[in-house]
Protein backbone atom coordinates (compact mmCIF):
# COMPACT_ATOMS: atom_id res chain seq x y z
CA UNK A 1 0.00 0.00 0.00
CA UNK A 2 2.88 2.36 0.74
CA UNK A 3 4.26 1.50 -2.70
CA UNK A 4 0.94 2.45 -4.28
CA UNK A 5 0.96 5.77 -2.43
CA UNK A 6 4.55 6.42 -3.49
CA UNK A 7 4.02 5.55 -7.16
CA UNK A 8 0.84 7.61 -7.40
CA UNK A 9 2.74 10.56 -5.92
CA UNK A 10 5.49 10.02 -8.51
CA UNK A 11 2.88 10.07 -11.30
CA UNK A 12 1.42 13.31 -9.96
CA UNK A 13 4.89 14.88 -9.91
CA UNK A 14 5.87 13.77 -13.42
CA UNK A 15 2.69 13.64 -15.49
CA UNK A 16 1.26 16.74 -17.13
CA UNK A 17 -1.65 15.06 -18.87
CA UNK A 18 -4.75 16.04 -16.89
CA UNK A 19 -6.54 12.74 -17.49
CA UNK A 20 -3.58 10.76 -16.14
CA UNK A 21 -3.19 13.14 -13.20
CA UNK A 22 -6.87 12.81 -12.35
CA UNK A 23 -6.61 9.00 -12.24
CA UNK A 24 -3.38 9.15 -10.23
CA UNK A 25 -4.98 11.53 -7.75
CA UNK A 26 -7.93 9.15 -7.33
CA UNK A 27 -5.50 6.29 -6.63
CA UNK A 28 -3.61 8.43 -4.11
CA UNK A 29 -6.75 9.55 -2.26
CA UNK A 30 -8.13 6.00 -2.14
CA UNK A 31 -4.81 4.57 -0.96
CA UNK A 32 -4.51 7.22 1.77
CA UNK A 33 -8.04 6.43 2.95
CA UNK A 34 -7.32 2.70 3.05
CA UNK A 35 -4.02 3.27 4.85
CA UNK A 36 -5.85 5.32 7.48
CA UNK A 37 -8.37 2.50 8.00
CA UNK A 38 -5.58 -0.09 8.34
CA UNK A 39 -3.70 2.04 10.88
CA UNK A 40 -6.88 2.55 12.93
CA UNK A 41 -7.65 -1.17 12.96
CA UNK A 42 -4.07 -2.06 13.91
CA UNK A 43 -4.02 0.48 16.74
CA UNK A 44 -7.40 -0.67 18.01
CA UNK A 45 -6.26 -4.31 17.91
CA UNK A 46 -3.19 -3.41 19.98
CA UNK A 47 -5.35 -1.62 22.53
CA UNK A 48 -7.81 -4.53 22.75
CA UNK A 49 -4.93 -6.96 23.24
CA UNK A 50 -3.32 -4.73 25.88
CA UNK A 51 -0.24 -4.31 23.69
CA UNK A 52 -0.40 -0.56 23.11
CA UNK A 53 2.71 0.97 24.66
CA UNK A 54 3.23 4.56 25.72
CA UNK A 55 6.86 5.54 25.22
CA UNK A 56 7.57 8.95 26.81
CA UNK A 57 10.67 10.89 25.92
CA UNK A 58 11.84 14.51 26.36
CA UNK A 59 10.40 16.76 23.69
CA UNK A 60 9.93 20.42 22.85
CA UNK A 61 6.16 20.82 23.35
CA UNK A 62 5.68 24.15 21.47
CA UNK A 63 7.72 22.79 18.54
CA UNK A 64 5.65 19.59 18.38
CA UNK A 65 2.44 21.64 18.42
CA UNK A 66 3.71 23.98 15.71
CA UNK A 67 4.75 21.08 13.47
CA UNK A 68 1.39 19.36 13.99
CA UNK A 69 -0.55 22.52 13.16
CA UNK A 70 1.52 22.97 10.00
CA UNK A 71 0.24 19.60 8.80
CA UNK A 72 -3.41 20.57 9.32
CA UNK A 73 -3.41 24.11 7.87
CA UNK A 74 -3.52 23.02 4.19
CA UNK A 75 -6.54 20.80 4.89
CA UNK A 76 -8.46 23.74 6.33
CA UNK A 77 -7.31 26.00 3.51
CA UNK A 78 -8.56 23.48 0.94
CA UNK A 79 -12.05 23.76 2.46
CA UNK A 80 -11.77 27.55 2.71
CA UNK A 81 -12.43 27.61 6.43
CA UNK A 82 -10.52 29.49 9.09
CA UNK A 83 -7.77 27.76 11.04
CA UNK A 84 -6.98 29.45 14.33
CA UNK A 85 -4.40 28.57 16.97
CA UNK A 86 -3.68 29.95 20.41
CA UNK A 87 -0.72 28.56 22.32
CA UNK A 88 -0.34 29.99 25.79
CA UNK A 89 3.07 31.68 26.13
CA UNK A 90 3.49 30.03 29.54
CA UNK A 91 3.39 26.50 28.14
CA UNK A 92 6.40 24.53 29.40
CA UNK A 93 9.00 24.08 26.69
CA UNK A 94 10.47 20.74 27.68
CA UNK A 95 8.20 17.88 28.80
CA UNK A 96 8.40 14.11 29.06
CA UNK A 97 5.73 12.73 26.75
CA UNK A 98 5.06 10.22 23.99
CA UNK A 99 5.14 12.79 21.20
CA UNK A 100 4.06 10.29 18.54
CA UNK A 101 0.85 9.47 20.43
CA UNK A 102 0.17 13.08 21.36
CA UNK A 103 0.49 14.09 17.70
CA UNK A 104 -1.78 11.17 16.71
CA UNK A 105 -4.52 12.37 19.07
CA UNK A 106 -4.28 15.98 17.95
CA UNK A 107 -4.30 15.05 14.28
CA UNK A 108 -7.40 12.95 14.87
CA UNK A 109 -9.28 15.66 16.76
CA UNK A 110 -8.36 18.43 14.33
CA UNK A 111 -8.83 16.20 11.29
CA UNK A 112 -12.36 15.37 12.44
CA UNK A 113 -13.09 19.03 13.13
CA UNK A 114 -11.97 20.03 9.63
CA UNK A 115 -13.82 17.11 8.03
CA UNK A 116 -17.15 18.05 9.64
CA UNK A 117 -16.82 21.84 9.18
CA UNK A 118 -17.89 23.40 5.90
CA UNK A 119 -18.17 27.03 6.99
CA UNK A 120 -16.62 29.02 9.79
CA UNK A 121 -13.43 27.86 11.46
CA UNK A 122 -11.51 25.24 13.38
CA UNK A 123 -9.38 26.33 16.33
CA UNK A 124 -6.90 24.74 18.70
CA UNK A 125 -6.19 26.36 22.05
CA UNK A 126 -3.53 24.94 24.38
CA UNK A 127 -3.26 26.18 27.97
CA UNK A 128 -1.39 25.09 31.09
CA UNK A 129 -3.96 24.45 33.83
CA UNK A 130 -1.41 23.81 36.55
CA UNK A 131 2.38 23.79 36.58
CA UNK A 132 4.56 22.50 39.40
CA UNK A 133 8.23 21.57 39.57
CA UNK A 134 7.49 18.11 38.17
CA UNK A 135 4.06 18.12 36.48
CA UNK A 136 2.55 20.38 33.85
CA UNK A 137 -1.17 19.75 33.46
CA UNK A 138 -2.06 20.87 29.94
CA UNK A 139 -5.49 21.37 28.36
CA UNK A 140 -5.88 20.98 24.60
CA UNK A 141 -9.15 22.45 23.32
CA UNK A 142 -10.27 21.76 19.73
CA UNK A 143 -13.19 23.97 18.68
CA UNK A 144 -15.15 23.92 15.43
CA UNK A 145 -18.24 25.50 13.89
CA UNK A 146 -19.20 22.28 12.10
CA UNK A 147 -22.28 20.07 12.07
CA UNK A 148 -22.25 19.55 15.84
CA UNK A 149 -23.09 16.43 17.81
CA UNK A 150 -26.45 15.85 19.44
CA UNK A 151 -26.60 15.16 23.18
CA UNK A 152 -27.86 11.59 22.75
CA UNK A 153 -24.87 10.76 20.51
CA UNK A 154 -22.19 12.15 22.82
CA UNK A 155 -22.54 9.33 25.35
CA UNK A 156 -21.55 6.73 22.75
CA UNK A 157 -19.29 8.78 20.51
CA UNK A 158 -16.08 7.37 22.00
CA UNK A 159 -17.20 3.76 21.61
CA UNK A 160 -15.52 1.70 18.85
CA UNK A 161 -17.10 1.90 15.38
CA UNK A 162 -19.56 4.57 16.52
CA UNK A 163 -20.47 7.59 14.42
CA UNK A 164 -23.37 9.97 14.75
CA UNK A 165 -25.49 8.07 12.20
CA UNK A 166 -25.25 6.17 8.92
CA UNK A 167 -25.29 9.33 6.84
CA UNK A 168 -22.05 10.46 8.49
CA UNK A 169 -20.24 7.38 7.20
CA UNK A 170 -21.64 7.81 3.70
CA UNK A 171 -20.88 11.55 3.51
CA UNK A 172 -17.56 11.76 5.31
CA UNK A 173 -16.15 8.22 5.50
CA UNK A 174 -14.03 6.98 8.40
CA UNK A 175 -14.04 3.88 10.58
CA UNK A 176 -15.56 5.22 13.78
CA UNK A 177 -12.37 4.15 15.57
CA UNK A 178 -10.42 7.40 15.71
CA UNK A 179 -12.10 8.91 18.76
CA UNK A 180 -12.14 5.58 20.62
CA UNK A 181 -8.41 5.19 20.02
CA UNK A 182 -7.72 8.81 20.96
CA UNK A 183 -9.57 8.55 24.28
CA UNK A 184 -7.81 5.31 25.22
CA UNK A 185 -4.43 6.80 24.30
CA UNK A 186 -5.17 9.89 26.38
CA UNK A 187 -6.19 7.73 29.34
CA UNK A 188 -3.07 5.59 28.94
CA UNK A 189 -1.07 8.83 29.19
CA UNK A 190 -2.83 9.71 32.44
CA UNK A 191 -5.38 12.14 31.00
CA UNK A 192 -8.76 12.10 29.32
CA UNK A 193 -10.98 13.57 26.59
CA UNK A 194 -14.50 14.94 26.82
CA UNK A 195 -16.84 16.73 24.44
CA UNK A 196 -19.03 19.79 24.89
CA UNK A 197 -21.37 21.68 22.59
CA UNK A 198 -19.92 24.86 21.17
CA UNK A 199 -21.86 28.06 21.70
CA UNK A 200 -23.75 28.77 18.48
CA UNK A 201 -23.20 25.28 17.05
CA UNK A 202 -20.29 23.02 16.37
CA UNK A 203 -18.31 20.99 18.88
CA UNK A 204 -15.62 21.39 21.50
CA UNK A 205 -13.28 18.50 22.32
CA UNK A 206 -11.17 19.02 25.43
CA UNK A 207 -8.22 16.83 26.32
CA UNK A 208 -6.26 17.18 29.53
CA UNK A 209 -2.85 15.54 29.97
CA UNK A 210 -0.41 15.57 32.89
CA UNK A 211 2.97 15.99 31.23
CA UNK A 212 5.95 15.22 33.43
CA UNK A 213 8.92 17.50 33.55
CA UNK A 214 8.42 21.24 33.47
CA UNK A 215 12.18 21.72 33.73
CA UNK A 216 15.20 20.25 31.98
CA UNK A 217 16.70 18.52 35.05
CA UNK A 218 13.60 16.42 35.69
CA UNK A 219 13.33 15.48 32.02
CA UNK A 220 16.98 14.46 31.84
CA UNK A 221 16.76 12.29 34.95
CA UNK A 222 13.57 10.53 33.86
CA UNK A 223 14.81 10.13 30.29
CA UNK A 224 17.89 8.34 31.60
CA UNK A 225 15.70 5.95 33.60
CA UNK A 226 13.70 4.90 30.52
CA UNK A 227 16.64 4.78 28.17
CA UNK A 228 16.16 8.01 26.24
CA UNK A 229 19.16 9.86 27.61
Amino acid sequence: LNAIVGMSELLLDTQKDESTRSRAKMIRVSADALLSVINDVLDFSKIEAGRMQIDPYPLDLPLLLTDTLTIMKPLAAAKRIGFLTELDPYLPKLVLCDGHRLRQILLNLMGNAIKFTNTGFVALRVDPIKITDTIARIQFCCIDTGIGISEDVRSRLFKPFEQADGTITRRFGGTGLGLAISRQLAEAMGGGIRIDEAVGGGSVFMMTLPLVGANAEVCSALAALIGHG
